[in-house]
């Protein structure tokens, strides 16, 4: 459920109510979706079951659908129409899916009918990097396609992020050997630090380690500290750092959306900070950046997948229309804002028109949501899609997934916060949680930073043990 819809959450509620039960989204999600995938329903309350009727019942009468019946509605079409399964499979003959680990029962049950309608599929995932279960990702759908008769299975073994130290250390936290192997020659590190005091004194103690090693040469837009989400941890977080000088990034959500016109804008931001002549960029968080003549090649494929293009385009004059904009005075700097710069580009290239006619609807709505991004204050870095430079990153264990770092702190990594205080209760809790400890983020170096007690967001001491998770990673 698009719980950003006021309508739809508005149904949601009704609907809940109406079945006596509280509007909690995350629960109705998972049932949501195990029973649109057809799948067992026998350990779920029956006043959840009649919520989801409900609900779904006032999707149809009131004529709307939210995020969630996209897939549901679609697999449902795939499973009740054969001319369909064919239309697919002869548009989409092979299909690769990245992150299967974290796919939930309606997406692993789409890409059954996709298998079953002769289209090939290729997965990748880690079924130890589950980190979505709250969310009703399941690594057993994984395992599921994994040992199907059809399917051939090839272990990847390398890993290209961390040294070896590091790579060791994390399949110590999961208690077994999975022969992975760092890449390159580098070991990496991991510092541990015992903190006598509580939340503000890992606050502080984190920001010490931050500004050595920006003092000792490591870009602190390279530098992320992890904290567990809905924690009173960030705010203490902020203050310390703030205190000590070091500015610092929060938003997880100030993200460029995606397609193929947003790519576009993306490339055009990275070049613009770099430099619109056919070289290799200097700057990293914008390496790979196209020259302004495969810019201009695109520019122009894209014109004609949208009916725009005619038979005099020349690549060389949308060449000269992008540099005007691209190499144009007073040029931003990485840690700018973009807005003035997607404006001008935006209208330069009729990007409003170009969205209407595009055959991608990821590209439908690319004005809006670049506006909106702009209106949050994004860079022409994070444009490019780098990061701010000179800002240490803030952000949760799940908003890191897909970046990485080359140093990571984790603070507070005691029981009761790292694992949470329920994983005692909860075999699946704390398997979940290993696994959000598991999937660290850094190239080179970690800091832990443990403790034998945490105050809750009432201000109340917990005494309690550093985090097993620790004591794993540690053990030889």
């Amino acid at each position: 459920m698009d719980t950003d819809d006021t309508s739809t959450a508005r149904l949601w509620k009704d609907a809940a109510y109406g079945a006596g039960v509280a509007p909690d989204t995350n629960e109705f999600m998972k049932i949501r979706r195990l029973s649109a995938a057809g799948e067992s329903l026998e350990e779920s309350p029956p006043q959840y079951l009649e919520a989801v009727r409900l609900y779904e019942q006032a999707l149809i009468d009131n004529d709307v659908i939210d995020f969630e019946a996209m897939a549901t509605r679609a697999l449902a079409v795939l499973r009740s129409s054969a001319p369909t399964r064919s239309t697919l499979a002869a548009r989409f003959p092979h299909v690769l899916v990245d992150e299967y680990q974290d796919l939930g029962p309606v997406l692993h049950a789409l890409v059954g009918e996709l298998l079953s309608a002769g289209v090939g599929i290729t997965a990748v995932g880690d079924p130890y990097q589950t980190l979505y279960g709250f969310q009703g990702a399941d690594k057993r759908y994984f395992r599921r396609l994994r040992d199907r008769d059809d399917f051939t299975t090839i272990r990847l073994r390398v890993n290209f992020r961390s040294g070896s130290t590091l790579v060791a250390a994390a399949d110590r936290t999961l208690g077994r050997d999975r022969g992975h192997r760092a890449a390159g020659d580098g070991e990496g590190s991991i510092t541990v630090e015992h903190v006598q005091g509580g939340n503000d004194d890992h606050a502080h103690t984190a920001a010490r380690y931050v500004a050595d090693r920006i003092a000792t040469g490591t870009p602190a837009e390279d530098i992320a500290v992890l904290h567990r989400g809905g924690a009173a941890f960030p705010p203490r977080m902020k203050d310390a750092f703030e205190q000590a000088g070091i500015a610092y990034d929060t938003s997880i959500a100030r993200r460029i959306p995606r397609g193929p016109l947003a790519d576009f804008v993306a490339a055009c931001a990275a070049l613009r900070i770099t430099n619109p002549q056919p070289t290799e960029p200097q700057n990293r968080s914008t390496a790979g950046a196209p020259t302004l003549g495969a810019l201009a090649r695109d520019w122009n494929r894209k014109r004609a997948a949208a009916g725009h293009s005619l038979a005099t385009d020349d690549p060389r004059a949308t060449a000269r229309l992008l540099l005007n904009v691209i190499d144009a005075p007073h040029r931003e700097g990485a840690e700018d804002d973009a807005t003035a710069f997607v404006t001008t580009l935006a209208s330069a290239i009729e990007l409003e028109r170009m969205a209407a006619d595009s055959p991608d609807q990821r590209d439908q709505d690319i004005v809006t949501l670049l506006r909106d991004a702009c209106g949050e204050g994004i860079t022409m870095a994070e444009m490019a899609g780098g990061r701010i430079p000179g800002r240490v990153t803030f952000t949760t264990y799940h908003g890191a997934k897909g970046r990485e770092f080359t140093l990571v702190v984790l603070p507070c990594l005691i029981d009761g916060i790292v694992p949470s205080y329920s994983a005692d209760k909860s075999p699946r809790a704390l398997e979940a949680d290993r696994q959000m400890f598991y999937v660290t983020r850094a190239r080179q170096e970690m800091i832990l930073l443990t403790g034998d007690h945490y105050t809750d967001n009432y201000n109340r001491r917990w005494n309690t043990r550093r985090s097993r998770f620790v004591d794993d990673m540690l053990s030889e």
